[in-house]
C-alpha cells in the first residue's frame, strides 16, 4: 500500500494529530486526514468508537489495519516510511533507540501532564474558565522539569543525542504554550539551552509544514 492508502482520523489543531502529521512531513510522505468534528461528538460515535474504543484522536486506517494513540501511530510511520526516505525518527541501534524511548517516556510522564494541563486550562476549547491555581501548581512542576532539560541540553543538541521521535513528540504542546507568551514564553527563553533547543526543533521544515496545514484546514 502505498501512503494514499492511509486515513488519519482527528484534526489539524490537535495536538497528537499534529505529531503524527509531522512524521510524515518528516519523511516527505502524506496520509490523508479525515475530519472528526468533535464538537458535534463525532468522536463518540459508535463508527468511530470501532476505530478507537476510547473516543479519542488521532486513529489510523490502512485498508483494514486499524490503530491509535499518536505516540505509537507516530512510530509506526516512521518504521514504514523510513525505507522510502532514507532516514529515520527512532533508530534501528539498540542503544540509540533506547535513549529516545527513555525521553518519550520523560515527555510522557513528567513534561506533558504539566504543560498540556497548563494549555487546555489558558486555551479552555471546549469552553469554561480557567482554574489558576491548577495553572500556577503545573507551571510550578514543569519549571522544575525544564531545570533537568536545560542542564541535559547543555550537553546535547537533541534529548536523545541526535534527532528523534523524542523532539517531535515535543512539539505540538510545547508550541502552543510558547505562544501564549508572558511568563510561559520565558520559562523556555531564559533557559539557554531549551531556548537553543526549541528554536531548533521549532523552525524545521516538517513543523513549519504541520502547521500551515492546520491554517489551511
Amino acid at each position: 500500500m502505498s501512503s494514499a492508502d492511509l486515513e488519519l482520523y482527528g484534526v489539524p489543531f490537535s495536538t497528537c494529530t499534529r505529531r503524527v502529521l509531522a512524521i510524515a512531513n518528516f519523511h516527505g510522505q502524506s496520509v490523508k486526514l479525515v475530519p472528526v468534528d468533535l464538537f458535534k461528538g463525532e468522536h463518540k460515535s459508535p463508527k468511530f468508537l470501532e476505530l478507537q474504543p476510547f473516543g479519542q484522536i488521532p486513529a489510523l486506517k490502512e485498508g483494514a489495519f486499524t490503530m491509535f494513540e499518536s505516540r505509537a501511530i507516530a512510530k509506526y510511520l516512521d518504521n514504514k516510511f523510513a525505507p522510502k526516505s532514507g532516514k529515520r525518527l527512532v533508530p534501528t541501534e539498540p542503544q540509540k533507540y533506547a535513549l529516545v524511548e527513555t525521553w518519550l517516556s520523560i515527555d510522557h510522564e513528567q513534561y506533558n501532564p504539566n504543560i498540556a494541563t497548563i494549555v487546555s486550562q489558558k486555551l479552555q476549547w471546549h469552553g469554561g474558565a480557567t482554574d489558576e491555581a491548577i495553572v500556577a501548581d503545573k507551571f510550578a512542576k514543569l519549571q522544575k522539569v525544564l531545570d533537568v532539560y536545560d542542564k541535559h541540553l547543555s550537553t546535547h543538541k537533541y534529548l536523545a543525542g541526535e534527532y528523534s521521535l523524542a523532539d517531535v513528540s515535543h512539539l505540538p504542546y510545547t508550541d502552543l504554550f510558547y505562544k501564549l507568551g508572558g511568563e510561559f514564553q520565558a520559562a523556555i527563553d531564559s533557559r539557554p539551552n531549551v531556548a537553543r533547543w526549541w528554536k531548533d526543533i521549532s523552525s524545521r521544515p516538517e513543523w513549519i509544514k504541520t502547521l500551515e496545514l492546520s491554517v489551511a484546514k
